[in-house]
C-alpha cells in the first residue's frame, strides 16, 4: 500500500480482532468465529459493512455465506494495528531465514553442475 491508511474505529476493531484471534489460538479466525465475537462483544456492529468498507490491501476476501472462510490479513495492515512489533520482527527474521535457506541451496545446486 503506497498511502497512508485512514481506519475508521470499527475497522481497526476488526482487523485487530482478526490478529488478537491470530495470536491467541495459532491460526487465522473463521468468519462465523469473528461473527459470533463481534455478536457476543460488539452487537451493534455489522461485521459484513465493516469488511465491506475495508480499504483494498487489508485482508482477504471472504465469502461471507461460508461460516469457516477464514479472515486473514495482510503485512500492511499488521502494520496498522497495536501490538504488532513482535508479530512484524518474527515475520522478516521467517523472510530472512528463508532467502538465506534458498541462497546456499542455490548454492550447492551451482556448485554441483
Amino acid at each position: 500500500m503506497d498511502k497512508q491508511v485512514n481506519l475508521t474505529e470499527d475497522q481497526r476493531l476488526y482487523l485487530q480482532q482478526i490478529f488478537n484471534c491470530l495470536r491467541q489460538n495459532n491460526r487465522w479466525p473463521t468468519f462465523g468465529e469473528l461473527d459470533q465475537w463481534f455478536t457476543y462483544n460488539h452487537l451493534d456492529l455489522d461485521i459484513e459493512e465493516i469488511w465491506k468498507s475495508l480499504p483494498q490491501g487489508l485482508t482477504n476476501y471472504m465469502d461471507l455465506n461460508q461460516p469457516k472462510s477464514q479472515a486473514t490479513l495482510t503485512i500492511p495492515a499488521i502494520y496498522l494495528l497495536e501490538n504488532n512489533r513482535d508479530a512484524l520482527s518474527i515475520f522478516l527474521v521467517l523472510i530472512k531465514l528463508c532467502a538465506d535457506t534458498y541462497m546456499r541451496l542455490y548454492q550447492i545446486r551451482l556448485d554441483s553442475v
